[in-house]
């Protein structure tokens, strides 16, 4: 038997080759489907089926993708009502790959209909499991959210405390546990960034499953909830219906700064998407552009804040990483036209046009503002959780994806000084409030960790 993982960095999403002899299945796979066409070419076999654990939020799936290209037949919950050809699968059903033999078993409470994949490899053992596709059911160190249905929260919770109870925790401590997602998704609060694990792991490691009544694991798994991103309902639809694919939406444009100007100026549908480092962002960038750095959390942020409907300029470091954003573009359902301009700042910066800066601040030049609190207000736009773990004296809370709307709590004519853990969320709050008509912004670099360092005298982190 052969498993093979594909982590998506830029969703925190994982998806999977499982294989015997000639013949392979995918699970749960990521829109662009290269990666599994050579790896099992590489491989020497043939994709035949393609499993879906659950209607994915976070991410557009490749399931049609892969049928299209492959003639593997799509299998995924029967709840789900997929509106494409596909065999649905309910609890008790089994298939069989080759000598392996997967059973289903419905685990509802990330999702209603979510279904787990449990493999047992018939060559060796007939009967015992050696390894679980758990979709977001269970997570390395945490478990799925149930919170994504408006008023089902309770519900939802309590189904997933007895589909781990009662069905996951059955299996074997050695069977082996193969999530749907990993560390910084927001399926989950706090997964860990070990890629996979282990029953016997979990039951001995994992908090929220060491709750031995529903009252206390709804205790633990509501103790810090999360923000639901504008694009998971989008996705969760697109999925079900079946996206389009890929060759019918058009590919990345490369455009001269004149070009772009040009569109900037006869536009209201055309939006700039700033994708690097919050440094280079603050120190020139097109006015009213979203800055959503490409390393760091490019994936969620630009399904989240994005105008899906709006055609989308991409400024980079390179072409490469202009490409690659476009992809990333459509994992998480943005189809509209995307450009990258050639040369980037630099193209634009030589053409004259004009740009804006946003004054960066180490947390150490802070020890020299004399009653900062009076001349600045200081804005924190981390989570609520974060925010209530430790936090800058007098600051206060907005996260960076309420700022869109709750800007209107601050005072256009006030000094913000704008942090969150690294720099990075704080620069995309910089973007946002820019476009505001917000004129006095200065981002805090490196965060609160920087902060807490400098003010605390902790160790430096590398």
């Amino acid at each position: 038997m052969i498993i093979k993982q594909f982590f998506d960095h830029f969703t925190a999403h994982s998806s999977y080759l499982l294989g015997k002899g000639p013949v392979c299945a995918i699970i749960d796979p990521r829109r662009d489907i290269d990666i599994y066409i050579e790896e099992a070419q590489r491989l020497e076999m043939k994709i035949t089926h393609v499993f879906e654990t659950h209607l994915h939020a976070d991410f557009i799936s490749g399931h049609i993708e892969l049928a299209e290209n492959t003639g593997a037949e799509i299998y995924g919950p029967q709840k789900a009502g997929f509106a494409f050809s596909h065999r649905g699968l309910k609890d008790g059903d089994s298939l069989n790959l080759a000598d392996l033999k997967i059973n289903v078993i419905e685990t509802p409470g990330h999702t209603p209909e979510m279904i787990n994949f449990v493999v047992s490899d018939k060559s060796v053992s007939k009967n015992n499991p050696s390894a679980i596709f758990s979709g977001d059911t269970l997570f390395v160190g945490d478990v799925g959210r149930p919170d994504m249905f408006p008023g089902r929260k309770e519900e939802l919770a309590e189904k997933l405390f007895y589909s781990l109870k009662d069905k996951i925790f059955e299996l074997p401590d050695y069977c082996e546990i193969y999530p749907a997602h990993g560390a910084g998704s927001l399926c989950g609060g706090n997964i860990l960034s070990k890629g996979w694990s282990t029953i016997g792991f979990e039951r001995n490691s994992n908090r929220l499953l060491k709750a031995n009544k529903l009252d206390e694991f709804k205790s633990l798994l509501f103790a810090n909830e999360l923000p639901m991103p504008d694009h998971f309902k989008r996705c969760s639809e697109i999925n079900r219906k079946g996206p389009a694919l890929l060759k019918d939406i058009p590919q990345p444009v490369c455009i001269n700064a004149d070009e772009a100007n040009k569109m900037l100026s006869d536009s209201k549908k055309i939006i700039v998407c700033d994708i690097r480092s919050y440094d280079a962002f603050g120190g020139q960038h097109i006015i009213s552009s979203f800055n959503i750095d490409f390393n760091g959390i490019f994936g969620n942020y630009s399904g989240w804040m994005l105008p899906f409907d709006s055609e989308i300029i991409i400024v980079s470091e390179n072409v490469q990483d202009a490409i690659t954003a476009a992809k990333v573009l459509r994992r998480v359902g943005i189809d509209r036209k995307v450009y990258y301009i050639n040369k980037g700042m630099d193209s634009w910066a030589l053409n004259g046009y004009f740009t804006s800066h946003i004054p960066q601040l180490n947390p150490a030049e802070l020890k020299d503002m004399a009653d900062m609190t009076s001349r600045f207000v200081i804005l924190d736009v981390r989570n609520l959780y974060e925010f209530e773990s430790g936090n800058i004296d007098g600051a206060i809370n907005i996260p960076v994806h309420e700022l869109r709307y709750n800007y209107s709590q601050l005072n256009t004519a006030d000094n913000l000084l704008v942090y969150c853990g690294s720099g990075k969320r704080s620069s995309l709050a910089c973007s946002i409030l820019e476009m505001k008509g917000f004129k006095h912004l200065f981002n805090i670099a490196g965060g609160y960790n920087a902060y807490e360092r400098v003010f605390s005298n902790k160790p430096a982190i590398f």
